[in-house]
C-alpha cells in the first residue's frame, strides 16, 4: 500500500515538472521572439536543456511506471534543468531593450 501510493506520488510530482517546464520552455520562446538579435548560445542551451529534461523524464517516468525505487537525487536533477531553463529565458530578456518613456 505504502509503495503504491509513494509511486503515485511521484508520478503525480514529476507530471508537475513536466508542466513546470512547458510553461517555462513557453515563456522563454516568447521572450526570444521578442529579442531583436536572439543569441546562438541562449538558444544552444536551451535546446540542450529541452533534450536532457525529455531525455531524463522518459527515462524517470518509465522507472516510476514500472514501480522500481527512485531515490530522490533524479528528481532534484530534473527540478534544476527547470530552473536552469528558467536562468536561461532570464538571460534572454535581459537582451531585450525596454522602450524610452517620453518625457
Amino acid at each position: 500500500m505504502w509503495r503504491e501510493e509513494r509511486r503515485q506520488i511521484v508520478a503525480r510530482f514529476l507530471r508537475g515538472v513536466a508542466a513546470d517546464f512547458a510553461r517555462t520552455e513557453q515563456f522563454a520562446k516568447v521572450v526570444t521572439s521578442l529579442t531583436p538579435n536572439p543569441s546562438k548560445r541562449n538558444e544552444a542551451i536551451r535546446a540542450y536543456l529541452r533534450f536532457r529534461f525529455r531525455a531524463s523524464y522518459r527515462l524517470l517516468s518509465g522507472w516510476v511506471t514500472a514501480g522500481k525505487p527512485l531515490s530522490i537525487g533524479p528528481l532534484i536533477h530534473l527540478t534544476n534543468l527547470v530552473a536552469n531553463l528558467s536562468a536561461a529565458a532570464e538571460n534572454a530578456m535581459e537582451q531585450l531593450e525596454l522602450p524610452k518613456a517620453n518625457s
